[in-house]
């Protein structure tokens, strides 16, 4: 499809600026209706994950974006099925926001596997109670401040060696346009 074409030829041409994208936005929508700014995958992760090797999340991103009916805006949960990719489930996690909190809906079987716990319907305080970890960070820059990108990091899990791994987190809206979930794919 034509469309398809031209929005992956926008994923190349992803932008860091809110003001920009907001500069961009379609314009005579309704005045009552409040667009909240578009959310983009940054320069530096975007050109990460077109390197070889980093084709799940290149896929993942890809999907998401393709979720998508205008490049600015965040997609509604309800067009989100993970069966739509198969072939990434095992990585791919699935959180909800609640009063502030996140907390966990779907961990695939890989991450089950890799961490050796579901934490499934767990909130992620309860699993990291450092709100200045790197990982809490992650969730706070994209649930505050819309920012996406991609988490690089490294960790003992018990019983395997150390292990660096990747984590691209994008969000989904809701009816009323705020972030209410977030998907996530962690690749290593």
């Amino acid at each position: 499809m034509a469309g398809d074409s031209e929005k992956r030829s926008q994923v190349s041409e992803a932008t860091t600026s809110a003001d920009t994208a907001a500069e961009t936005a379609p314009k005579g929508a309704a005045a009552s209706a409040v667009r909240a700014p578009a959310v983009e995958l940054d320069r530096a992760s975007l050109e990460r994950i077109q390197q070889p090797g980093n084709e799940d999340l290149l896929t993942f991103y890809r999907h998401w974006d393709g979720l998508r009916s205008d490049p600015t805006e965040i997609p509604r949960k309800d067009r989100f099925d993970p069966i739509d990719i198969p072939r990434l489930l095992g990585k791919v996690f699935l959180a909800e926001i609640i009063e502030g909190r996140v907390r966990y809906v779907l961990l695939g079987s890989l991450i089950v596997d890799l961490e050796a716990a579901n934490h499934a319907g767990k909130f992620l305080d309860e699993i990291n109670p450092d709100p200045d970890s790197e990982m809490c960070r992650h969730y706070a820059d994209l649930i505050e401040h819309r920012r996406i990108y991609v988490r690089h990091d490294s960790a003992y899990w018990v019983g395997r060696e150390h292990m660096a791994y990747s984590v691209l987190m994008l969000p989904l809206s809701s009816a009323d346009g705020r972030i209410s979930h977030i998907i996530g794919i962690m690749d290593w």
